[in-house]
């Protein structure tokens, strides 16, 4: 049997740019700032747990689209469970 208090009833993103103090430089530029994407879960009991997607295209390819692409998909898998 499952609890229903701590199945997820809210699932929430937004963008965030952070600006980098010191800029990360590589062959094809500097990044000065960095497009993160910020994420609330909230349970229907009222807790709320926060997450963070920092995408580094650079690095790993990511950018801060896939990661919303991403989100957009999981928010729908997990609302309720």
């Amino acid at each position: 049997m499952t609890d229903m208090s701590v199945s997820i009833r809210k699932v929430e993103f937004w963008q965030v740019d952070v600006p980098i103090t010191d800029p990360f430089v590589d062959a094809t530029g500097a990044r000065t700032i960095a497009e993160n994407v910020f994420l609330r879960v909230t349970l229907a009991n009222g807790a709320e747990g926060y997450g963070e997607a920092a995408p580094f295209p650079e690095v790993g390819g990511e950018t801060r689209e896939s990661c919303l692409t991403a989100l957009h998909q999981l928010y729908q898998a997990v609302l309720g469970h």
